[in-house]
């Protein structure tokens, strides 16, 4: 049972996080690494600044749904506390870090999003909210991104001091704006500078 356990949220998240969604799109509509130009990021933001609205959102939908499926796999085995919070750490270490592409892949926005569609919906539609607001008002997506990780802590907090919510989206929204704020040091960097590149 507990090697059924692993073999799902440890192994299963982390081949189904690594799937190079950015990579795979960007080479079949211009043969080209993406993360060669732009931002250097395995992600939709740097697919739309290369190559548009349109192959930005099947990367979006294609990495949205690996979160998804990593976690529906857990609830289809009934892995509930706490191997939801152990598969939507490995579905976001192999979004980051995918052994398929060399280790070097996105930021982790588009799967968080995935995996709080199942595991918190309201903190998901919270945040979405406001990363559009944020992206929307400043052109800024990493400002968005790093709102968004934020608000969607917060929201899970809320719901448990208010509303009798399970400390499981809080943990995985925890985790998530702690991977957020690691992968957007540099950004942060360029933020504070004033140099952060808009869309």
């Amino acid at each position: 049972m507990f090697l059924k356990f692993l073999l799902i949220s440890v192994l299963s998240a982390y081949f189904i996080g690594s799937i190079p969604s950015a990579v795979w799109v960007g080479y079949f509509c211009s043969g080209k690494d993406v993360r060669s130009s732009g931002s250097g990021n395995a992600g939709a933001a740097n697919i739309y600044r290369i190559l548009g609205t349109g192959p930005a959102i099947v990367v979006f939908l294609m990495d949205f749904g690996k979160g998804a499926l990593a976690i529906w796999l857990c609830l289809e085995f009934n892995l509930s506390f706490p191997w939801l919070i152990v598969a939507s750490l490995f579905v976001m270490l192999g979004h980051i870090f995918p052994v398929l592409a060399g280790f070097s892949g996105g930021k982790g926005i588009s799967t968080a999003a995935g995996v709080l569609v199942l595991v918190d919906p309201l903190a998901l539609v919270v945040a979405l909210v406001l990363f559009g607001l944020v992206v929307w008002r400043f052109r800024l997506v990493s400002a968005g991104s790093i709102t968004a990780g934020s608000v969607a802590f917060l929201t899970t907090m809320v719901q448990v001091a208010f509303l009798n919510g399970h400390w499981t989206p809080v943990a995985v929204t925890g985790l998530f704006l702690a991977m957020i704020l690691f992968t957007h040091r540099s950004n942060l960097l360029r933020l504070k500078s004033g140099r952060e590149p808009r869309i």
